[in-house]
């Protein structure tokens, strides 16, 4: 019924731990697929000792290191299950994840739903619990709406798919993509939906690695990969004005942050493909798009940056 995708890439120390909570849930009609995107660590030799005990595990191989939207793509496209799961390697899930999922989605026939998760911390220590919320409604629009107000996460894992949802249906994926590669899939998802449903449960755990994710300087390749993703966004909404405004809201927001975290203007729109982006970071615009106070501050940090 489910096929459960778990993307493979150096994560020998956690890919047991993840295995472990898909093959230990209450709801037992799965099948885990496994792309192994050129590990180079124990990691597959691991999941090869996990396939030899359950035939429900099948390994897939890209050929070298693809990134994980590609590998992604890969496990969607060989998956069998009526219903799709995402699994990062790092992550697990809670014992009864697939069969609160299940029970949800046939209930409510919606395409996708929508669980909370949990993050753990590097001492296991349970933390934040996510409060992904639908105010508006359940149809596209409503669901872009709180994607883009940031009251539901565009993260692929946490819910559970209609498996037709990737049947013949081009997505753009980009290979070697290293940072946006959730919400990039997502929000093309999302556009052949009608109905998306939200529930209470915390259906996945999210490992947050305090040591490793301490103020790391972004790549240029990365800068790349979340300005790729804002063009997609601001892409589809163009023809809505309600969106727009808020997708302009969004990008504006995230661009005046990378300026305080000390990203220069001129590497992040080197790939910037936004219409007119320049309006939209003028100060009339954002006066205009957000409170006084919030205003002032964005146009402080793009003057400042200017005059770098």
């Amino acid at each position: 019924m489910i096929s459960v995708l778990v993307p493979l890439y150096n994560v020998e120390k956690y890919i047991a731990r993840c295995l472990d909570s898909i093959l230990n849930q209450s709801f037992q009609n799965f099948e885990i697929v496994i792309v192994n995107d050129g590990s180079l660590d124990s990691s597959i030799d691991i999941a090869l000792q996990y396939a030899e005990k359950d035939n429900r595990i099948k390994i897939i191989y890209n050929d070298e290191n693809m990134g994980l939207a590609w590998a992604r793509k890969v496990g969607y496209s060989n998956a069998v299950g009526q219903y799709i799961v995402f699994c990062d390697s790092d992550d697990y899930l809670p014992s009864n994840a697939l069969e609160i999922l299940y029970d949800s989605i046939k209930s409510s026939d919606a395409d996708i739903v929508v669980g909370n998760y949990q993050s753990v911390n590097s001492n296991n220590e349970f933390r934040h619990i996510s409060n992904n919320k639908l105010f508006y409604g359940n149809d596209q629009k409503s669901v872009y709406k709180a994607l883009l107000k940031n009251e539901m996460s565009h993260s692929l894992w946490g819910k559970i798919y209609k498996s037709e949802l990737f049947k013949n249906k081009n997505y753009i994926t980009h290979k070697h993509f290293v940072n946006s590669e959730d919400g990039f899939l997502f929000y093309q998802i999302v556009k052949n939906t009608i109905k998306i449903e939200t529930i209470a449960d915390v259906v996945y755990y999210y490992y947050h690695n305090d040591q490793s994710s301490t103020k790391i300087k972004l790549t240029d390749k990365a800068i790349r990969s979340i300005v790729t993703f804002w063009n997609l966004r601001s892409e589809m909404f163009i023809n809505d004005p309600d969106l727009n405004i808020l997708s302009n809201k969004r990008t504006i927001n995230l661009y005046c942050k990378f300026l305080k975290d000390g990203y220069k203007s001129s590497v992040i729109k080197k790939y910037i493909k936004i219409h007119d982006f320049d309006r939209y970071i003028h100060p009339y615009t954002i006066l205009k798009l957000f409170p006084f106070r919030e205003a002032i501050i964005n146009i402080l940090f793009i003057g400042v940056n200017k005059l770098r």
